[in-house]
């Protein structure tokens, strides 16, 4: 008789408790109504389920630091090379985006996955200012933003448009540094001569 009440009680052990998973998603308010009104009601009676689901909150706690990264971890910073003239990665020739008669041909760079591609010259609007002319390929565009620093103060912000194209004018010639922000990620040219 013995045993058969020790196999009784192991079946019936707990019959009454919601399911881990049940406990899981009320305690994630996933569960409304009268289905979260009975597991709460239950959770005031039963030590088990009450232990289970304190076990589960230090669990979820203990990994909430890395779910929730911060800005830098979920942000790509990409700090952009200069890839030599007339090549691109594997050595091939380059399209120009040079005026005919200039020496100067447009400085390629990679960033991650992406491919920037600018050229400084004159700015035909103003006498001694020079202008950047600025093409972004590899990465979608939308909400990216082109910023121009010196001396650790930025001096200009322009939209990137739709097809990956930015344009600076009207700036002093000197050292800059340009970083193209996205959503999700951020390229650094970290000397710009103009």
């Amino acid at each position: 008789m013995e045993d058969i009440e020790k196999r009784l009680a192991a079946q019936l052990y707990r019959v009454t408790c919601p399911t881990p998973t049940e406990l899981g998603e009320y305690h994630l308010h996933l569960i409304s109504g009268t289905q979260a009104d009975t597991i709460r009601q239950h959770l005031h009676i039963c030590p088990h389920c009450q232990a289970e689901l304190s076990q589960l909150q230090a669990y979820l706690t203990d990994l909430t630091p890395d779910v929730e990264r911060s800005l830098s971890e979920r942000v790509q910073i990409w700090i952009a090379r200069l890839i030599p003239a007339g090549t691109m990665g594997g050595g091939a020739l380059q399209p120009a985006l040079a005026l005919r008669g200039q020496d100067d041909g447009p400085l390629m760079y990679e960033a991650g996955a992406a491919q920037l591609t600018l050229e400084v010259q004159d700015d035909p609007e103003k006498v001694g200012a020079r202008a950047v002319l600025g093409l972004l390929i590899g990465v979608e565009t939308v909400e990216t933003v082109a910023h121009l620093w010196q001396n650790a103060q930025k001096t200009a912000q322009i939209p990137v448009d739709e097809i990956g194209n930015f344009t600076f004018t009207g700036l002093a010639p000197g050292r800059y540094e340009l970083i193209v922000s996205g959503p999700d990620f951020e390229i650094h040219v970290q000397e710009l001569v103009v």
